[in-house]
């Protein structure tokens, strides 16, 4: 799991934007301002689509002997 508060998620936007969509039949853009940022969600012929600004939070190295199940 997540360790503490995501700033910005894309799986919320995309529930909400869907949830809006079949429940108020909505059509166009629709804008999420989030803490960690505005992310814009689009419905057009019945498809929905999403996006915002990418910002690198946080790199990693990981050492290869964890990537082998056990």
């Amino acid at each position: 799991g997540v360790e503490g508060e995501t700033l910005s998620c894309g799986t919320g936007i995309l529930a909400i934007t869907s949830m809006l969509k079949n429940i108020d039949k909505l059509e166009g853009e629709i804008l999420f301002h989030t803490p960690g940022g505005t992310l814009k969600s689009q419905i057009s012929n019945n498809q929905i689509s999403y996006g915002g600004a990418v910002i690198l939070v946080y790199t990693a190295i990981l050492d290869s002997q964890y990537l082998h199940a056990p």
